[in-house]
């Protein structure tokens, strides 16, 4: 961006150089939209193609959508997985949010991980004073995979109540949102 000279286009930076969005995804500018790392979104590539679409739906056909979405996880693909939706909880503290519960579960509290020997690990779960879902970080053998239903719950604004009801097949890691519910 810097060879760029953005400014001269009455583009505003923020204060790590970023491009300054509105919600849209809009810069100050209203004939530029932006995406991408000169956002500074840390995205992965499946998060990239769900915005890009959100703004070509926005300006090609004129319907409604806004930039934020807190249900895109993101996926570190080591040993042990890292993979978060939403909200964490240090991000909450930031954002000075009062009324949230943190709820944890030890990967060794789940069948199907003692018996494939992958017990080590934790799924946390940020839930707002009304139940709903803010946020999951998962570390842990199939943390990848299990962030999904987590991702699936906060794009739907579900609470964890509704776990309640998700029914998963004995032995699963997914069992772990039932038992987070309970």
């Amino acid at each position: 961006l810097e060879d760029m000279d953005v400014e001269k286009s009455g583009i505003r930076r923020g204060p790590r150089g970023e491009l300054v969005l509105r919600p849209t995804g809009r810069t100050s500018n209203r004939r530029i939209y932006a995406i991408g790392d000169a956002t500074g979104d840390a995205m992965q590539s499946h998060g990239l193609d769900e915005r890009a679409e959100r703004l070509i739906r926005r300006l090609l056909f004129r319907l409604p959508g806004r930039a934020a979405m807190p249900h895109i996880p993101s996926a570190i693909f080591t040993d042990p997985e890292i993979a978060t939706v939403g909200l964490t909880e240090p991000e909450a503290r930031r954002r000075k949010l009062r009324d949230f519960r943190v709820l944890r579960l030890s990967l060794g509290e789940n069948d199907r991980a003692r018996l494939e020997n992958r017990s080590y690990g934790l799924v946390k779960l940020l839930v707002a004073g009304n139940g709903r879902l803010l946020g999951a970080s998962i570390a842990g053998s199939g943390g990848a995979e299990m962030i999904s239903l987590f991702a699936l719950a906060i794009g739907n604004r579900l609470s964890v109540g509704h776990f309640r009801n998700f029914v998963a097949p004995y032995p699963t890691l997914t069992g772990i949102a039932r038992a987070l519910a309970d």
